[in-house]
């Protein structure tokens, strides 16, 4: 028997892939042959109850090569393939293929953040602590009428150990608006307004809920109640041994984590930077207080904790400060909180 050579056959619209079990594939694109011997390949001929079928790869117009198993019923032995619906699956396959390896490596990102955040979040367990400043004038009057010492109870959370550093700034925002650079230094320069926005994209890409602390979290957390000790400074009456202030600092911030911690394993909560709260300013009342948020409302917002270039006094973990919710400075910066 003459063997056949394949046929120019086609349908509008079509690509047709003559096949001869005994011939390489032939490939005609709009009735002009495309491909030779070389890119096509039959790869396995098999007969089944009567009936050929032929597995083969094949590329066409710069497509990645495919493969498929096609029925032979005609009695020359050929077959037409629709290469465009092949072509078109096949296209269709591997955007699908991207698309869960996309999503599969946003997860893995995804999860290595929440891991990598995590590891440094200390649980504060709930409790009742007095809030303020108990010093009194001669006269026997509160020195600070603005930090009027009174009863706080607060539920458990979580706070980071750190103040956030300018390297995980930078993996969530892709910037970095410090004055001192290095990727352990804390970043600065920051509003209350840039923490929020780093806060916001934070909890897009990990899915969870961070935020700035309460100005009475932040305490607690600075004072290590439960296992308080009535320092001064956040784990230590000698500010030498917790921070970096005017005194020590030659000028500038310095890398996380370097000074002694708190009973909690909280460093830098005394200096190195002055770290942003969440609440709005106001004065304080005498009244115990659940879980308090401060004001509603105000014009300025709250900073805690002393920063390089401060006296001793305002690193105590008592001290207030306030400043303008846009305004950004070299001694300012923040860290995490989230709910359990």
């Amino acid at each position: 028997m003459k063997t056949p050579s394949p046929k120019s056959v086609r349908k509008e619209g079509q690509n047709v892939l003559k096949v001869h079990p005994n011939h390489p594939c032939a490939v005609f694109v709009d009735s002009e042959f495309k491909t030779n011997a070389e890119a096509n390949k039959i790869t396995k001929i098999f007969l089944n109850r009567g009936t050929f079928y032929l597995e083969f790869v094949s590329e066409v117009d710069n497509v990645d090569k495919y493969s498929c198993t096609c029925k032979v019923t005609d009695e020359e032995l050929l077959i037409e393939v629709d290469l465009d619906r092949i072509v078109k699956e096949r296209v269709a396959k591997e955007k699908a293929d991207k698309e869960d390896r996309m999503e599969k490596e946003k997860a893995e990102a995804k999860n290595a953040l929440i891991a990598e955040i995590e590891k440094e979040m200390i649980l504060v367990e709930g409790g009742t602590f007095t809030m303020g400043n108990p010093e009194k004038n001669i006269w026997g009057n509160f020195k600070d009428k603005y930090n009027i010492p009174h009863l706080v109870t607060l539920s458990s959370f979580k706070i980071g150990k750190y103040p956030v550093t300018q390297s995980l700034w930078e993996k969530i925002m892709g910037n970095n608006p410090s004055y001192f650079k290095g990727n352990n230094l804390p970043v600065e320069q920051v509003c209350w307004y840039d923490a929020q926005d780093f806060l916001r994209k934070l909890n897009e890409k990990t899915g969870k809920n961070y935020r700035l602390p309460t100005e009475a979290e932040w305490e607690y957390a600075a004072r290590s109640d439960k296992k308080s000790k009535g320092y001064e400074y956040s784990g230590s009456n000698d500010i030498d041994e917790v921070a970096w202030y005017g005194n020590n600092s030659k000028q500038t911030t310095h890398p996380v984590g370097q000074k002694s911690p708190n009973a909690l394993g909280i460093y830098d909560m005394s200096g190195n930077v002055w770290e942003w709260c969440n609440d709005w300013w106001g004065e304080y009342t005498k009244d115990p207080q659940i879980n308090p948020k401060g004001p509603k409302s105000g014009s300025y917002r709250v900073l805690r904790g002393g920063g390089w270039s401060s006296y001793t006094h305002s690193c105590r973990v008592s001290d207030r400060r306030i400043n303008a919710p846009n305004n950004r400075s070299y001694n300012g910066g923040f860290r995490l909180s989230l709910d359990p």
